[in-house]
């Protein structure tokens, strides 16, 4: 991952029990909560990371963002805010209960060994497992090896 100098980061977002939420809501439902869900995450990233941001869909309901790395922590935060703040509203309240958003960031900075594909990703897996451990909303941030 190439920088303008002063870093950049990647994000993995994930929708955690979603499949039991589409199950319970049926297919089509849950595809529409799903695209609902893609465009406000992108409206928030390209708020947040401006033209120099970028969400791409993993399928499901993973997402991967990259953003500058001085914006990437108040952009997991805002978007788990976001989340917690409004899912009530967007889903099934009964449905929706155990649904949490988890974000793992690394910074990826090419000039160091974290901006290599395969490292990167065995990051952003480790930090995604972290996240997930707390059963509830939230980010880990990988620390730069």
């Amino acid at each position: 991952i190439e920088d303008g100098g002063g870093g950049a980061s990647v994000l993995h977002i994930d929708i955690c029990n979603f499949d039991a939420y589409a199950d319970r809501v049926g297919f089509a439902a849950g595809q529409e909560l799903a695209k609902q869900l893609a465009e406000k995450l992108l409206a928030r990233v390209r708020e947040l990371a401006g033209s120099r941001g970028f969400l791409g869909h993993l399928g499901g309901v993973d997402f991967i963002a990259i953003a500058d790395s001085d914006a990437a922590e108040k952009m997991a935060s805002v978007l788990i805010s976001d989340f917690e703040t409004n899912r009530l509203s967007w889903l099934d309240a009964e449905a929706g209960k155990g649904l949490t958003l988890t974000i793992a960031i690394v910074a990826a900075n090419s000039g160091t060994h974290g901006g290599h594909g395969e490292e990167l990703k065995r990051r952003l897996a480790t930090a995604m497992r972290q996240a997930k451990q707390s059963r509830v909303s939230g980010y880990v941030i990988s620390p730069i090896k």
